[in-house]
């Protein structure tokens, strides 16, 4: 009772001092660390609103509604004006406009804070780690997330970045602390973070900064009267639902979760645009050129173009590129661009009768189509009957990477061009299924090879995609409304976890480098370029994959198997665990590997020997890579013992997707563990 009359005290003092027209945002730094612009991140210091005239948003309520006017709602977007670090090189700041319009973070990107001479090392046992993410769900643990929508603790883990090796001009004591949660969050959900009992590399205390501590105090000077309210109600969250007293911690405070239209408006809207305007039939070809058994097991390869709606401003990648839109955020059609495809026909299918079944691939970071003729999945497509076929993931292909690498030795603020790129090549890849499915199944250099018949079946329908392939698949297997199911191999989500722990990420880290020298700061550049990932990716779409509770909308539902590899040195097991525990109703089967002392948090298990006719499955591969060459810290394993090629290369990861492809039943086709040491 006593502790309820004090809050409702200070809300009455902080009343008495109001300021009209005060939003949480005094400053384009967040003083709650002072010294470090943008930190903590994400926070909705950063969410305002012109919504509610002289007043402001009250963005700490859902809904949210105007100080003044309770019965009027209002929407804050994201102004990361002033706030994101400077290009030390060209001493030039980040250009902020492509996060105009945002109606919240990110759902499942890093979280960003910081304290003096943090290690690793220096965590305290209680601290939820990814090998042990139960604790973050425990009283006991040094750190606490609630969502305010559910009054719900989150499950989380942190790390200390070590990444990119030693920052330049800069002590080795001056490390992030980051937090991930351990899938992706609710779109729109507020949440609040509470840390508390954490030591430096002295083994003493961290001390709250002074303005936090003066929040914890309930100071009426201190801060936008908009700014204590909004601290006032994570101070009572973190009591009421986390039973964590304001006195004891040492850093506090909340973001929103950027709402569904908001992350996935761009994506829909290009796809049914595009769908309606190709029809069943799909979109028009041209066949430039055909090769007869150009390898053991290929019958055929036929490349050509097809003619696919265009979104942007340029077919070309450029820093100049971005999608076009229209008021609402929609993408706007620009008539047709001129996008390049590529089918292998197998031996299997070739004048035997085998119904021949449709398998789109999606390639590697910075690849094209062309990695659809590698000798792997040339067998694959023999012995199981598969015509395989692949377009290119515009943004992240390889005519993207110079561009890419152009954007960012000069400005990253042109970074838009990727996730925009992106959303094009999604566009294509559906087109292409629905062309392969359509007017293509009828093409005479389809249907017949050497005067010997080809029988296609168009309704099975498949994806399989690897590295950026499995990445992009997530996104794919999200909004695809003619393939049901699909095996994404060696993915992971988010982005922003995989690249500093990918090896093939560390040229355009040294880029990077150069121009935000200081680690601190690259980890708010990090989380903040996911914000624009989001519209593109599978992080912003992994909630609505299957379909199953919340489906995005005209939209049918999908299952995929997940499969990662031990010592992967490209793209990281934890990315594919992230990436896993995303999908609603995912499972794994009792014997999944482990790494060193991990517990396998989120997913319903299934004995090894059941049949899975429903939901989702991870299923992860050890090739024998010893503990050594994976570090617990975020960066890549040793490429000597990568595992990257190993799992799409193995018969039984092969089997247990045709399998799945062929009946829609998930089994463990390893008999138990998949271990295969080498």
């Amino acid at each position: 009772m006593g502790d309820t009359l004090m809050r409702t005290i200070v809300m009455v003092v902080l009343m008495a001092h109001a300021a009209k027209g005060a939003t949480q945002r005094s400053s384009p730094c967040d003083p709650l660390i002072p010294g470090l612009c943008a930190l903590p991140f994400p926070s909705n210091y950063y969410l305002d609103s012109d919504d509610c005239g002289d007043s402001f948003c009250e963005t700490w309520k859902s809904p949210m509604v105007c100080h003044d006017d309770n019965t009027k709602q209002c929407t804050g977007f994201v102004n990361l004006t002033d706030t994101l670090p400077k290009d030390v090189e060209n001493n030039k700041g980040i250009n902020a406009s492509a996060w105009t319009g945002l109606d919240g973070f990110s759902p499942i990107s890093q979280i960003t804070t910081y304290f003096d001479r943090l290690s690793d090392a220096s965590l305290p046992l209680n601290c939820p780690r990814f090998w042990n993410i139960s604790v973050s769900l425990s009283q006991q643990s040094c750190s606490v997330m609630i969502d305010t929508t559910t009054g719900k603790r989150v499950p989380h883990w942190m790390e200390v970045d070590e990444s990119f090796g030693a920052s330049r001009d800069l002590p080795l004591t001056r490390h992030a602390l980051t937090i991930w949660p351990a899938s992706r969050l609710e779109s729109g959900h507020r949440y609040v973070i509470g840390i508390h009992g954490l030591t430096d590399d002295t083994g003493k205390q961290v001390l709250a900064s002074e303005y936090f501590q003066a929040m914890q105090q309930g100071s009426h000077t201190i801060g936008t009267f908009s700014r204590r309210l909004a601290m006032a109600d994570v101070f009572e969250n973190l009591e009421t639902h986390g039973g964590i007293k304001r006195s004891v911690l040492q850093t506090a405070w909340d973001f929103t979760v950027g709402s569904r239209p908001g992350i996935t408006t761009r994506m829909l809207s290009a796809r049914d645009d595009a769908l309606r305007r190709v029809g069943t039939d799909g979109p028009s070809y041209i066949i430039t050129t055909v090769k007869d058994y150009p390898r053991n097991n290929t019958a055929r390869q036929i490349s050509g173009i097809m003619s696919v709606p265009l979104y942007l401003n340029d077919e070309a990648p450029g820093k100049h590129v971005r999608l076009v839109l229209d008021a609402d955020g929609k993408a706007v059609y620009q008539g047709d661009m001129y996008a390049t495809f590529e089918v292998i026909i197998p031996n299997s299918v070739v004048g035997t009768g085998r119904q021949a079944r449709l398998v789109q691939y999606g390639h590697g970071l910075f690849g094209d189509k062309s990695e659809v003729e590698t000798s792997y999945l040339a067998e694959d497509a023999d012995r199981y009957g598969y015509i395989l076929f692949s377009s290119d993931w515009l943004g992240l292909a390889a005519l993207d990477e110079g561009p890419v690498a152009l954007m960012l030795a000069e400005d990253i603020s042109d970074f838009s061009m990727v996730p925009d790129r992106l959303t094009q090549g999604v566009v294509n890849a559906l087109c292409l299924m629905r062309m392969m499915s359509g007017r293509f199944a009828n093409e005479p250099k389809l249907r017949t090879v050497h005067d010997q018949a080809v029988v296609v079946d168009t309704s099975k329908r498949y994806y399989f995609g690897n590295s950026l392939g499995g990445i992009m698949g997530g996104m794919y297997m999200s909004v695809t409304t003619d393939v049901e199911r699909g095996l994404l191999g060696v993915p992971g989500a988010p982005l922003t976890m995989l690249l500093p722990r990918s090896s093939d990420f560390s040229a355009l880290g040294e880029i990077l480098k150069l121009r935000y020298p200081d680690h601190v700061e690259l980890m708010v550049l990090l989380p903040a370029l996911q914000m624009l990932l989001d519209r593109s990716c599978s992080e912003g779409f992994l909630d609505g994959l299957t379909g199953t509770t919340d489906p995005l909308p005209n939209t049918p539902p999908h299952r995929v198997i997940v499969h990662y590899g031990t010592g992967d040195a490209q793209v990281s097991w934890l990315g594919a665990q992230s990436m896993a525990r995303s999908i609603k109703g995912i499972g794994r089967f009792e014997s999944n590997i482990v790494i060193g002392n991990e517990t396998l948090f989120g997913y319903a298990i299934h004995n090894d020997t059941a049949v899975v006719t429903q939901g989702s499955m991870i299923v992860g591969f050890d090739f024998g890579a010893p503990l050594s060459h994976i570090p617990f810290s975020n960066n890549p394993c040793d490429e000597e013992t990568d595992s990257h090629e190993k799992p799409r290369r193995n018969r039984e990861a092969q089997d247990m997707m045709n399998h799945f492809f062929t009946t829609g039943e998930i089994i463990n086709t390893c008999g138990g563990k998949c271990y295969y040491p080498e």
